[in-house]
């Protein structure tokens, strides 16, 4: 089962755009033209998630398959054990958005379309998670995504995309030959049932990271054998 969201919830705001870590701290930057770019980028933005239902199965070592899929990570084997169904997703800011250039000469506008734009897959993301809990009753969970952890890396994501069928066709999402996604404002991964908090940000030592969701846990990082 796979299924397109394309009628997203626009939850952010203009001010929000002025807290994002790439806009603090810059001279200059006019709150009206936040708020025209914002509106702006509001009537054009399309943002999308498409996902699916998939099934796990045991695999020796450390593989798992999913949908006749096999990825091979300790990590993701752990987290997904015992699991009887997962949830592949590709989320993105859309094409729509990452079409927009910066205004020649005004040197604030890359921040603000940077922020923009991540907002907005970021504000995907977590509608995407509540969803899941509403739609599947999926309320406690976690997920993972490639490239986030040495253990998962960036060559998953081809294995990922074909869980989930035309994903480019249908999202407008795609990867390079160096497995990035374009728009790059964009997130795949696994949603997946879980009892106790898992976050990656948590097996991940790095100074330093304007996006980390949780502190880094030794005890948990030890667990995992990381």
């Amino acid at each position: 089962m796979r299924k397109l969201l394309n009628d997203i919830p626009w939850n952010i705001k203009a001010e929000d755009m002025l807290e994002h870590p790439w806009v603090v701290g810059k001279k200059n930057v006019g709150s009206e033209r936040i708020r025209d770019l914002f509106e702006f980028a509001h009537s054009i933005g399309r943002p999308k998630v498409l996902f699916g239902e998939a099934s796990v199965s045991p695999c020796e070592g450390n593989r798992v398959e999913i949908d006749r899929v096999v990825f091979t990570s300790r990590l993701l084997k752990m987290n997904l054990e015992g699991k009887g169904r997962v949830f592949p997703y590709v989320a993105t800011c859309g094409l729509e958005l990452d079409t927009l250039k910066p205004s020649d000469g005004d040197f604030a506008d890359p921040y603000l379309l940077d922020a923009v734009k991540e907002l907005t897959v970021l504000s995907v993301h977590d509608y995407f998670s509540e969803y899941l809990t509403e739609r599947y009753g999926l309320t406690n969970k976690a997920h993972m995504n490639p490239g986030s952890l040495l253990d998962w890396p960036l060559q998953a994501q081809p294995g990922l995309f074909s869980l989930l069928g035309d994903v480019e066709g249908l999202t407008g999402v795609r990867l390079t030959e160096e497995n990035i996604m374009l728009p790059m404002k964009s997130i795949s991964g696994i949603f997946f049932p879980t009892k106790t908090r898992f976050e990656s940000c948590m097996l991940c030592a790095r100074d330093g990271c304007l996006r980390r969701r949780a502190d880094y846990a030794p005890e948990l990082a030890a667990r995992y054998g990381v």
